[in-house]
Formats: structure tokens, sequence, C-alpha cells
């Protein structure tokens, strides 16, 4: 990425790969969505919005489309608005394609790892994690500590009910 200065504004020259999963988070923030894909992510975002303020119970989204229709980069810039603006919602979005990520302490555990590896190094092309604030995914990943802590002990404890009830 290259900065160039014209008059009061800085264009820069950004190289992204053919996929948006591999778009370093530095590059996606300078990228401003148009269109449609900016509607979706204003009405997306307030409905997520509500969640956080009480105003609803949840907001489910599921998003389909073409390969390279923009899926990643949506919910990328979504997940970007979320970081920024709201201070109780973690983003988290995976492919459910991926069967791994059925396991639910598999998936917490991964993304664990993978926020660590954001604050340590500050690597910055893993695509579950957006908004470049290390800061605030510090936050958040002691709320996902938690929650896997939370999780283990429930699947001990469903373990444990089920070797009674079996034994």
């Amino acid at each position: 990425m290259t900065p160039m200065e014209t008059s009061n504004e800085q264009i820069y020259n950004i190289y992204l790969p053919k996929v948006a999963e591999e778009s370093p988070i530095d590059s996606l923030e300078k990228i401003e969505p148009v269109g449609k894909i900016r509607n979706y992510i204003d009405i997306s975002f307030e409905g997520i919005k509500r969640v956080e303020n009480g105003v609803s119970a949840f907001y489910p989204m599921a998003i389909f489309g073409y390969y390279g229709s923009g899926k990643t980069f949506f919910v990328r810039k979504l997940s970007e608005k979320i970081v920024k603006e709201l201070e109780r919602t973690i983003p988290l979005h995976f492919y459910l394609g991926q069967t791994s990520y059925f396991d639910l302490i598999k998936f917490v555990d991964e993304l664990i790892e993978s926020i660590e590896v954001f604050i340590e190094r500050g690597d910055k092309t893993k695509a579950t994690i957006s908004g470049y604030n290390p800061e605030k995914w510090m936050k958040y990943l002691e709320v996902l500590k938690a929650a896997r802590e939370k999780i283990s002990n429930e699947e001990a404890e469903k373990s444990n009910v089920e070797a009674i009830l079996l034994g």
C-alpha cells in the first residue's frame, strides 16, 4: 500500500488478493463500500445495534451468494463497523461449510488462538478478525475465554449426567 497526496485527501494504491479472506485488515479499512453493500451493512448494523441496546433478543443472519459476489467483504466491513462503534458485541463469523466449526469448542479454541496471534504479532490477515483494534480484541479475548470455560464445564457436566444415566 502506498499513499499519494492529492490536495487534502490521500489516495492509496491497494493490492488485494482475489478472495476477501486473504485481504489484510489495514487494506480493507481503506475501502469504503458503496451501493447495495453499503445499504446492507447499514441495515444489518442497525439490527445488531438493537440487540446490543436490548430492543431485540437476537439478529440472525445468513448470507448467500456466488463466489466473488462480496459475501466475505460484506461480513468483514460489517464486523469492522461493529468493532469501531459497539461496545458489547463481538463480531464472530464463519463459513458453515467448514465442518470443524460445527464443533463449538473447537471453533472457539481456533478463534481464541487467532485473536492471540493477532494481538501478539499484529497478524492482519485473519478473516475472523475485523477492525484493527488490538485493545478491543484483548477485551473480546477475555470474554471468549470465559465463554470457552463455561462451554467446557457444561460439556463435562453433560458427560457426567450421561455416564450416570447410562452407567
